[in-house]
């Protein structure tokens, strides 16, 4: 596995060509990642980073299950939460990634490669080191991922807090802006009020 890597890597197009492959792929299949442009080239810097953290591990020969997202990865992790797109999304970005880089793997190892039984080796060799690999980063990402969630939603928690003390208190605020920041229209006749815990609580205190 570690030689044929550095074998199909000396040829400096093969790299990028598989990146460019995967991103298709992943962006075919999930659509959603279409709504925003600018995704596309994160999903290539992301797959880019992967593809050649493989071959770094391939050079100082060390195993899959030592590797650690790197940091274009851990900005994509963080995309999909800025974006609103869940978990599964991203986890699903990766398999289909892993598919089409072993799919590229197999293909050239198979015009590599003349001996049968060696080729056989080599193809479940290359699967199991694949599956190790991706299931290693997947497992780092998905905590760069829920750290990212909670750091985004107290953010967001945060911004809306200070729009409704802002109003509770008779603050002049314009109602487009404080609207956009509480995903409400205020800007229209009301019938009631939908109000939270921490509504009640800053209440409780005023009292």
């Amino acid at each position: 596995m570690r030689e044929l890597i550095l074998r199909f890597t000396e040829n400096r197009e093969w790299l990028p060509s598989v990146s460019h492959d995967i991103t298709e792929a992943i962006h075919a299949e999930l659509t959603e990642l279409n709504a925003d442009p600018e995704l596309r080239a994160s999903t290539y810097a992301s797959t880019d980073s992967v593809l050649r953290l493989i071959v770094d591990l391939s050079r100082t020969r060390r195993p899959p299950n030592v590797a650690v997202p790197p940091p274009a990865a851990v900005d994509y992790a963080r995309e999909f939460v800025r974006h609103g797109l869940p978990l599964d999304s991203l986890l699903r970005a990766y398999h289909i990634g892993q598919a089409t880089f072993f799919r590229r793997w197999s293909a050239k190892a198979h015009e590599t490669i003349a001996d049968p039984d060696d080729l056989v080796e080599a193809v479940e060799l290359g699967a199991n080191w694949t599956f190790e690999y991706i299931e290693t980063l997947s497992d780092g990402l998905v905590r760069r991922y829920a750290e990212e969630r909670e750091r985004w939603v107290r953010s967001a928690a945060a911004v809306r807090a200070q729009v409704i003390d802002a109003l509770l208190a008779g603050e002049p605020v314009d109602p487009e802006r404080a609207g956009r920041r509480l995903g409400y229209e205020l800007g229209r006749h009301h019938l009631a009020f939908a109000i939270n815990d921490e509504i009640i609580k800053w209440n409780e205190k005023v009292k």
